[in-house]
C-alpha cells in the first residue's frame, strides 16, 4: 500500500495553500489515519545526519550505551533498542542523557528536534483547519506542547506493534530509513505493508486529534516486522498542552473543501 501524499510546500506563506494542504490532510487521515508529508521543510541533510548519528550510537558496545540509560530518557533495550530525548528547556521532563562517544550526536538531535517540532506545530494548525475549527484553534497549546523524540533500531527480534503515539498525543511524525518492514493496521484489523515515498515524513493522527474530529480520523497502529536486516525509525511524538485549554471540544462544522 502506498500512503496518500500531502504536499506542504508554501504553507507558511499563503492562506490558500494552507487550505489546500488542510483539505488533502483531511482526506488522507480520514482514509487511514496517516499520510506521507512531502516538501515538509525539514532539510534532507539534517534527516540524513540524524539517522547517521543514531546508527553510530546503536553500533556502540552495549556497556557504553547502557551508561546513558535513564528513567524515560536515554537508552533502552527491550523488544528493540531505542533512544529517547526531548527539548532540554522542558522543566516537566527528566534531564536528557547524552553519549560522549558520538561526536556531534547531541547537536544533531537538538537541531532535528527543533526542525521537526516546527513542522509538528504547523501540521497541528492544519489539522484544526481540516477538521472545521479556526486555523489558530490549537495555537495556545503549542508553546507548551510536550515533545518526545524516539529512535528505534529493529534487528529482527520479531514484530513490534505500537499505537500511533503515547496517550494524549496529538500526532506523531515518523522518519524511516527506506528499509521495508513498516506495516499499518487497517479498519478490518489486518496488517498491511506500507511503502513510504523517499524523503517524506509520515504523520499519524494521535488521540487528541481523533477526539477533536469526533472520530473522523482513526488512530492507526503501526508495527515493524523483521525483514532480515536491521532497520531504523525516528519518531517525534507531539502532545498539545491540554491544561492551557488549547484543545477545543469537537463540534459539527464544515470541513475544509
Amino acid at each position: 500500500m502506498e500512503l496518500p501524499v500531502v504536499d506542504l510546500g508554501g504553507i507558511g506563506t499563503a492562506a490558500s495553500t494552507r487550505a489546500k494542504a488542510a483539505a488533502a490532510l483531511d482526506e488522507a487521515l480520514a482514509a487511514g489515519g496517516c499520510a506521507a508529508l512531502v516538501r515538509h521543510g525539514v532539510h534532507p541533510r539534517l534527516v540524513a545526519r540524524t539517522f547517521d548519528a543514531f546508527r553510530t550510537f546503536f553500533a556502540l558496545p552495549d556497556p557504553v550505551k547502557r551508561q546513558v540509560a535513564g528513567s524515560g530518557v536515554g537508552y533502552r533495550d527491550g523488544a528493540c533498542e531505542s533512544f529517547v530525548a526531548h527539548p532540554a528547556h522542558d522543566p516537566r521532563r527528566a534531564a536528557n542523557r547524552w553519549p560522549v562517544d558520538v561526536v556531534g550526536f547531541r547537536e544533531t538531535l537538538v537541531a532535528y528536534l527543533g526542525a521537526s517540532s516546527v513542522l509538528a506545530d504547523r501540521v497541528a494548525l492544519l489539522a484544526a483547519m481540516a477538521l472545521g475549527h479556526d486555523e489558530q484553534a490549537l495555537a495556545p497549546g503549542l508553546a507548551h506542547a510536550a515533545l518526545t523524540l524516539c529512535a528505534e533500531r529493529h534487528a529482527g527480534r520479531g514484530a513490534v506493534a505500537e499505537p500511533s503515539g503515547p496517550a494524549g498525543s496529538s500526532l506523531t511524525l515518523v522518519g524511516a530509513d527506506g528499509v521495508d518492514g513498516l506495516e499499518l493496521r487497517d479498519a478490518s484489523g489486518a496488517w498491511v505493508p506500507v511503502s513510504v515515498p523517499r524523503g517524506s515524513l509520515v504523520v499519524l493522527a494521535g488521540g487528541a486529534l481523533v477526539d477533536l474530529g469526533d472520530g473522523r480520523w482513526p488512530a492507526t497502529a503501526h508495527r515493524v516486522v523483521p525483514v532480515g536486516v536491521p532497520r531504523l525509525v525516528v519518531a517525534l511524538h507531539h502532545a498539545l498542552d491540554e491544561a492551557s485549554g488549547s484543545v477545543p471540544h469537537p463540534r459539527s462544522a464544515t470541513r475544509v473543501a
